[in-house]
């Protein structure tokens, strides 16, 4: 599950990376990096985004298990 975890943290980052909008400059010198957040961080993140749709990847037995208020499940 800690896997599982890290694996939606960094989805999720890579996803909250494309909503904002950047000039063609940000662009180019954020361009191929990933930044990995704590999930402390990445809730302060998400508090700091107004425009954003957070996506679930997981199965549903494992949302079960918990999920992220608000995201979206997609049954992988």
């Amino acid at each position: 599950m800690k896997n599982l975890g890290l694996t939606l943290l960094v989805i999720a980052t890579l996803m909250i990376s494309g909503c904002g909008e950047s000039t063609a400059q940000e662009t180019e010198t954020n361009k191929g990096k990933t930044e990995l957040l704590s999930p402390s961080d990445f809730k302060s993140k998400l508090v700091e985004l107004t425009d954003y749709q957070l996506i679930d990847v997981r199965t549903p037995e494992e949302v079960a298990q918990g999920a992220i208020e608000g995201s979206v499940n997609i049954d992988f």
